[in-house]
């Protein structure tokens, strides 16, 4: 029933919120957990960040820009999995459209039985014949 009801919600378009959200001292909006794994929307400089530091900071653009959503989305998956705020940012994320990038076979890598996982660019997956998953 759950998920008829959420697909109904779609359906509506009428938003999903299955994140926390906190209202931030400066008018915008925090998902996640300020001190560790937080986005921070609705605000003129809209950007994923660890806690206070600075390094890890994503700027999406003031137009929420996809390309930026998904690179915070795969640093998120890559680095923080399992931390505080984790799965509040990765499911506003998810709601804004970010996808794990799909995982190529070796056929679709061209390869024949056997090979050796090919190199990978950042953040793609490979799965050899007997199911292993690569990731870079």
């Amino acid at each position: 029933m759950q998920a008829l009801q959420l697909l109904q919600r779609k359906a509506d378009q009428t938003p999903l919120q299955l994140y926390t959200k906190t209202r931030a001292d400066d008018g915008g909006w925090f998902i996640g957990d300020q001190a560790a794994c937080h986005l921070h929307v609705e605000i003129s400089k809209p950007h994923f960040k660890y806690g206070k530091d600075k390094g890890s900071r994503i700027d999406f653009g003031t137009n929420m820009n996809q390309p930026r959503l998904q690179r915070a989305y795969e640093e998120l998956k890559a680095n923080y999995r399992g931390l505080s705020g984790y799965a509040d940012c990765i499911e506003y994320l998810e709601e804004m459209g970010c996808a794990d990038a799909p995982v190529k076979t070796l056929i679709e890598y061209g390869l024949e039985r056997g090979s050796y996982p090919p190199r990978l660019n950042r953040g793609e997956q490979f799965a050899d014949e007997s199911g292993t998953v690569y990731t870079h």
